[in-house]
């Protein structure tokens, strides 16, 4: 009985962890992501609610993964970035030729 009710505590202390950033990234609200996370939430803190996936593993499509990918790329050293599993950081520079490439496939799909 006290292994059950030291397991039950555990449990419940856990669901009680931090979750707003894996909320955030699950419902797809990029915008949200970029303020908890420049607000100081830890995107490598994985949640029982969510299988134990970190926030980036849970998002919802690709704008809401580039939001993490953006705060990557402003502030490297902020966390451990692997262990958040996100892939690299996006600069500016390199989503400007993103667009490019973009602008250049629709181009000549047209042609």
């Amino acid at each position: 009985a006290e292994a059950a009710a030291a397991a039950a505590a555990l449990e419940a202390a856990a669901h009680a962890l931090p979750r707003g950033l894996h909320d955030a990234a699950a419902a797809g609200d990029a915008a949200k992501v970029g303020e908890l996370l420049a607000g100081g939430e830890d995107p490598t803190l994985r949640h029982i609610a969510f299988g134990f996936k970190v926030p980036y593993d849970v998002s919802a499509d690709g704008a809401t993964r580039d939001a993490f990918r953006r705060f990557c790329g402003a502030s490297p050293g902020a966390w451990n970035w692997e262990r958040a599993h996100v892939p690299s950081g996006l600069t500016e520079a390199e989503e400007a030729a993103r667009r490019e490439r973009h602008r250049r496939r629709a181009r000549d799909q047209r042609r």
